[in-house]
């Protein structure tokens, strides 16, 4: 079997997964890769507990976290442990738009 070296998500359609957001995904030795668009004006439902690293690749947005909102913009890493310590929401102003690449181990890896 020949071994891949190169991941490219030019191929993979974008999925509408919920209003505001769309993904592409990519499933690699047990992890996530996730490329996610979220649009202008996103504001995230419920809180999330997974754990996410990851970049910025163009925009900005903001992550609330119990105590705290962070705002995180292009070339920026975000990392996240998993666990309702480090439980959030991400959130963007009208104004903004944001495209991250995301690293998630899968639930039975962690």
């Amino acid at each position: 079997m020949k071994k891949e070296y190169k991941i490219s998500f030019d191929h993979i359609k974008w999925l509408h997964t919920k209003t505001g957001v769309e993904e592409k995904v990519i499933f690699f030795n047990n992890q996530k890769l996730r490329l996610l668009k979220f649009h202008k004006g996103f504001e995230e439902k419920d809180w999330c507990s997974k754990g996410h690293f990851g970049c910025v690749l163009e925009g900005s947005l903001s992550i609330i976290f119990k105590k705290q909102k962070i705002s995180f913009s292009k070339g920026d890493l975000i990392c996240i442990d998993a666990g309702e310590n480090s439980r959030h929401k991400v959130f963007l102003k009208k104004s903004e738009l944001a495209i991250l690449f995301l690293i998630e181990n899968l639930p039975n890896c962690e």
